[in-house]
């Protein structure tokens, strides 16, 4: 068995994972300070976000090649980081860490968003799971973004969400469980109720 793998260095918490669209069979991933790419042998800065402006980057998602959406969870954001030209602005949110709170439309607040998943049909919906706020949230991307909450439920602490691959579906997790919501149909149901806290922040179909 081939051992010689890269190794993270300790106490390394990767957020999230997805394949790299710009350079095919990397690996692109968050570690909450930096944005990075391996191909299992090396790892490769893209960006080191806590370095730059002291910010952090927890999820993300590709919206192309060279644009990334990612959430910066401490500063209550989504921001865009160009790849190709290595800049990074504002998206939609406060981008200020002493101002968050819950509020939908273009100028929508979050409260500690952790994850965020561009629809797999639909390129220019956004679903973002706001944290403190106990909501899913769909980003609507024009020149002026609108937000708008699909599930609010002051006794689920979300985490993190998938899209199933014929797009109907979101799958979230939270504190208990995992929860189904159908973007048809605009409901939610439970199909899983007893789980631990520590299995929330991985989720796959």
């Amino acid at each position: 068995m081939n051992r010689n793998i890269v190794r993270l260095p300790p106490l390394t918490y990767v957020y999230h994972m997805e394949g790299d669209r710009l350079i095919p069979g990397q690996i692109l991933y968050s570690d909450t300070a930096a944005l990075r790419t391996t191909n299992r042998y090396n790892i490769t800065d893209v960006y080191d976000f806590k370095e730059v402006d002291g910010t952090g980057i927890w999820g993300f998602t590709q919206t192309s090649e060279y644009d990334i959406v990612f959430v910066d969870s401490h500063n209550h954001c989504l921001k865009l980081y160009d790849r190709l030209q290595d800049t990074v602005k504002k998206f939609v949110g406060s981008c200020d860490r002493g101002y968050s709170g819950f509020r939908d439309g273009t100028d929508a607040l979050f409260y500690g968003p952790m994850t965020v998943v561009q629809d797999n049909q639909t390129p220019c919906l956004l679903y973002v799971i706001d944290f403190h706020s106990n909501a899913l949230q769909m980003v609507t991307k024009s020149h002026i973004p609108h937000v708008t909450t699909l599930i609010k439920n002051d006794h689920k602490n979300y985490t993190a969400l998938t899209q199933y691959p014929e797009g109907r579906y979101l799958y979230i997790t939270y504190t208990d469980g995992l929860e189904c919501y159908d973007l048809v149909t605009n409901t939610s149901i439970d199909i899983v109720s007893q789980s631990t806290w520590y299995t929330n922040d991985a989720l796959m179909y």
